[in-house]
């Protein structure tokens, strides 16, 4: 697949896919003959993954970890930035 394929399947921007792949969240096989990107269906997936982490803010270097982490520490995580959120509501409210 083409970064143009990439961006219809993730909504990301060719930008985002390549700043994720150079700060090392992804790593992309290059066509041998022209030395064009060639993204595969795990690649659209783990782009996927990295679009959600960033939806609840998590920074490049914590993502890094999310990728490498279990579905439950994941979880954790995840509910750790909600509640983090629901904390901050309430200051926002109470204020």
């Amino acid at each position: 697949m083409t970064i143009k394929d990439a961006e219809k399947l993730t909504g990301l921007t060719a930008k985002s896919i390549r700043l994720y792949e150079s700060k090392g969240l992804i790593t992309v096989d290059r066509n041998e003959e022209n030395d064009y990107r060639n993204y595969t269906q795990e690649n659209i997936n783990q782009l996927k993954r990295i679009k959600v982490y960033r939806y609840f803010d998590f920074s490049i270097e914590e993502i890094k970890e999310l990728l490498n982490d279990t579905p439950e520490t994941v979880a954790d995580k995840i509910q750790q930035k909600m509640e983090e959120y629901e904390d901050e509501s309430e200051d926002i409210s109470s204020k």
